[in-house]
């Protein structure tokens, strides 16, 4: 892999801190519908409305 080169996946770690685990989503395609449902429901953080800011 060169320096600079896009992966063609896509990871997230959502860490709950009250809970003793993480979810870890490996997602085949970064610019897919579960890519941008976990990007707008859980690190939303700019605009308030993601969860991590609730979390």
């Amino acid at each position: 892999m060169t320096d600079g080169a896009d992966p063609p996946f896509e990871t997230f770690v959502i860490d709950h801190g009250e809970e003793p685990f993480v979810a870890v989503y490996i997602v085949l395609d970064p610019d897919g519908f579960l890519a941008e449902t976990v990007r707008d429901t859980y690190l939303d953080a700019g605009s308030g409305g993601g969860l991590a800011d609730r979390l």
